[in-house]
């Protein structure tokens, strides 16, 4: 997605339908369906949602709902890898016309109501709800290879045994957090990933804690995975290029960064594999 369009599209959603305009009092209808590589009108069209606020920002078109009823679930219809998501607060598809004339869905984005998660124990419940649904699927778990490859406990504890994840490295689907973990390990943004038929779907927690009490933010997001890896190698090519031209020596700076953390990584996997945890052949 190009950076700039999805900041001025994000403006231009805010105030091209009023809140609560989505839908009307009375309707009948318990899902929105979505899915990825198809045309992003017909989508919408045969979603099943009365309307959406809609933007073209220079070719990037987007769809997007929010302020969604309680009830209402959002549902990745692709056979073998469904997934019912409930208290949603937003949702939106985005389709880029630099992509394809076509004007696939390439990416959707979901927010959980704030409103609906109050406690530790209600967001772990109901981060497990998807997460469980990933599992049974034919997803697959993702694996970064500046990432390790651990399963378990492990797969959010340092070189040292310590709760130090690493924060961009998604934890093991396959291993119940413990309840006195959940709250120590949210408190930094983590990730589960999965990959299946060329769709990579995120689902990243976090939660801040003050004034208005505890808020949990968890998300939801669906990326046509060739399209992203376009994307990011782009985006991280002309990060590195300015900064080379203003003199920062990024490309340098940046291989010597992946070197120290391919060590580290190393020393991870090491690490869990003598506190008896898994490590994935890679």
């Amino acid at each position: 997605m190009r950076k700039s369009c999805v900041a001025v599209a994000v403006l231009v959603l805010a105030f091209s339908v009023p809140v609560g305009a989505y839908f009307t009092a009375g309707e009948k209808m318990d899902q929105i369906k979505f899915d990825l590589g198809k045309n992003i009108h017909e989508t919408a069209r045969t979603s099943g949602a009365p309307k959406f606020a809609t933007s073209n920002v220079a070719g990037l078109v987007s769809y997007s709902l929010t302020d969604i009823p309680d009830g209402i679930y959002f549902s990745f219809v692709r056979p073998g890898y469904e997934v019912r998501i409930p208290k949603a607060y937003s949702l939106t598809m985005y389709a880029d016309k630099e992509h394809g004339a076509e004007l696939s869905v390439e990416t959707v984005t979901f927010m959980t109501s704030k409103k609906a998660i109050a406690t530790h124990e209600s967001a772990q419940a109901y981060v497990e709800s998807i997460v469980e649904q990933f599992q049974r699927g034919k997803w697959k778990r993702q694996l970064d290879p500046l990432c390790p490859a651990v399963m378990g406990r492990s797969s959010y504890l340092n070189e040292h045994g310590q709760i130090d994840q690493l924060g961009a490295c998604p934890l093991d689907p396959q291993y119940r957090i413990p309840a006195e973990d959940w709250g120590a390990l949210m408190h930094n943004p983590q990730n589960y990933e999965w990959v299946g038929d060329d769709i990579l779907a995120r689902l990243s927690i976090g939660y801040i804690e003050g004034g208005l009490g505890l808020r949990y933010m968890i998300n939801l997001d669906f990326d046509i995975l060739e399209v992203k890896r376009a994307r990011d190698e782009k985006n991280l090519a002309r990060e590195l290029s300015e900064g080379d031209a203003n003199g920062w020596g990024s490309t340098e700076e940046m291989k010597k960064k992946a070197t120290v953390l391919q060590k580290r990584v190393k020393d991870w996997e090491e690490s869990a594999r003598q506190r008896g945890d898994f490590v994935i052949p890679r």
